[in-house]
């Protein structure tokens, strides 16, 4: 259930209803943490489809929490070195370069190194 609310929301995120498709995102990441507990590592990509979403709508403070929640399950399940986390900061910055904060930008690109 948890891929088909994620489906349905990249569907309504290309038809431009991005309400929508974020309340499928969110019913995806719920359904993850019912079904598999709040610290999974899927849970974790489901947040960033969620910050992904949010950027794209230009709630970016929102899209930077959830990144950091991200990048939090990242380190706890997988550690500072994996690509994943390195993967999460580097969203990260981007949403912070989008925002216009380039210094906290940078310091999430190296993060990511």
């Amino acid at each position: 259930a948890a891929q088909t609310y994620n489906n349905i929301g990249l569907v309504l995120d290309d038809l431009k209803e991005y309400d929508k498709a974020l309340e499928a995102y969110e019913e995806a990441k719920q359904f993850v943490e019912k079904s598999l507990g709040k610290d999974h590592p899927h849970v974790a990509g489901a947040i960033s489809n969620i910050a992904y979403l949010l950027e794209k709508m230009g709630r970016r403070d929102e899209a930077i929490e959830k990144m950091k929640e991200v990048i939090e399950l990242d380190e706890k399940n997988s550690g500072l070195d994996h690509p994943d986390t390195a993967n999460s900061y580097n969203i990260l910055g981007v949403i912070l370069s989008q925002k216009g904060d380039f210094d906290e930008a940078f310091v999430q690109y190296n993060k990511a190194l």
